[in-house]
């Protein structure tokens, strides 16, 4: 059975039935690193540093406090932030993260939606760019957090941060704006009685690490993006895993929160093109008799908001292949905004939805899946009581896409659900 708990300022997850096994890691400078945005979450009841334009901006304390914006076709409400030159730690080429909470009601989809942007300017005197920010979709939606990786160009000297609601109607929240980039030393030090690989997988780029052992012992200092977190995994010679995930409040698996088994401590899994991610995953002597679930969201990567759907993921579970069988949520049959039928269970596998974020699609919207309670097509349960047993159990991911259509899938908050 696998144990979490926390010790050292990160995240521990251990099986049982794996050897003593010590992982160390940490990070110069230490994470998580600070968030460049200030009065990020709008708790302080003041707008301060942030500055209002255009049209209506105001703090709503309905649930929590989140700045609205009140739509007006003749407007363009904004609010905007500078970033001083002191704060800033991204270089040329580094990685940049940007997080946010958003929510939209009576929007016309016809115009363009809510929006983040920045506009950095740099240390080389190049002009001035506004660099992509998370892309809000074209219609109503409820409190979903839309996220972006991407790098700059140029050493950045300083920038400045909005919200925006141009030209629309209806009402826009945003929250908890979250931005952090630059790159930092990640020391790792694994060792044990039987350790024979280490993996590390970043929470918001993937695996970046993956190497054999000998000696049992392992050690090495990388250069990482300062921003999200790292899950170092230790596997033995049975394939069995033991791992820390640093720093341990970021990203994490909801299954940790949820007391379920996860497959990875970090709560994304980003697997490429053609690939496997394939997990050993130990379930306890008493499971028999028991329902046991395969729970995960899943879409295919890409900077924009919703563009359709296709066959993007195919689930083994002791080799065994997930089907239409296995399927409890999404239901296999569903029926799209159009009037066409979706299928989800395919016969290469599970179809997917090209997005930038899991969120229940509005009727408005051409792929919106209306036939389901939640219109959410991203959130999948499958039944695979018949597929494993007490002990060890392999659950593998593959991404279907290949080198004539390169693209990346991600799973988030893959687990093991008992009951």
């Amino acid at each position: 059975m696998l144990k979490t708990f926390a010790a050292s300022g990160a995240l521990l997850l251990a099986a049982s039935a794996m050897a003593a096994t010590d992982i160390s890691v940490n990070s110069t400078p230490a994470m998580p690193t600070a968030n460049l945005i200030k009065n990020a979450d709008f708790e302080d009841g003041k707008l301060a540093p942030w500055r209002a334009f255009g049209g209506t901006s105001e703090l709503d304390k309905t649930d929590g406090t989140s700045i609205k914006f009140s739509g007006d076709p003749a407007q363009r409400p904004g609010v905007s932030q500078s970033i001083r030159p002191i704060d800033v730690p991204l270089k040329a080429n580094d990685l940049y993260y940007i997080k946010v909470k958003a929510k939209n009601s009576g929007c016309d989809i016809e115009k363009r939606p809510g929006s983040i942007a920045w506009q950095a300017t740099f240390s080389d005197g190049a002009k001035a760019l506004y660099l992509r920010a998370p892309e809000l979709p074209r219609e109503d939606y409820d409190w979903n957090e839309f996220e972006i990786v991407n790098t700059v160009p140029h050493d950045i000297k300083s920038a400045t941060f909005y919200l925006c609601y141009y030209n629309q109607e209806g009402e826009q929240w945003f929250d908890e704006v979250l931005m952090q980039g630059g790159s930092a030393e990640l020391a790792i030090n694994v060792k044990g009685d039987d350790v024979k690989q280490v993996i590390v997988l970043h929470s918001q780029t993937g695996k970046i690490l993956d190497e054999k052992v000998t000696a049992n012992a392992f050690s090495k200092t990388i250069k990482v993006p300062a921003f999200g977190s790292y899950e170092v995994v230790a596997i033995d010679s049975k394939g069995v895993r033991s791992s820390k995930l640093y720093p341990e409040n970021v990203d994490v698996n909801s299954a940790v929160k949820n007391n379920n088994i996860p497959l990875t401590l970090v709560k994304r899994m980003i697997i490429p093109f053609g690939k496997t991610e394939t997990i050993n995953v130990e379930l306890p002597a008493d499971v028999a008799g028991k329902k046991v679930y395969l729970d995960f969201s899943g879409r295919i990567d890409q900077f924009s908001t919703i563009s359709g759907f296709t066959a993007g993921v195919r689930v083994e579970v002791n080799k065994q292949f997930c089907r239409a069988a296995e399927l409890v949520k999404p239901v296999n049959k569903a029926t799209i905004s159009s009037g066409s039928d979706l299928i989800f269970a395919r016969n290469t596998g599970y179809v997917l939805y090209y997005s930038n974020a899991c969120f229940s699609i509005s009727e408005d919207n051409h792929y919106s899946p209306v036939s389901l309670s939640d219109r959410n097509p991203f959130n999948f349960r499958l039944d695979i009581t018949k597929l494993v047993k007490a002990g060890s159990n392999s659950i593998a991911f593959k991404n279907l896409f290949s080198t004539k259509l390169p693209r990346s899938i991600v799973i988030d908050n893959a687990q093991v659900v008992i009951e």
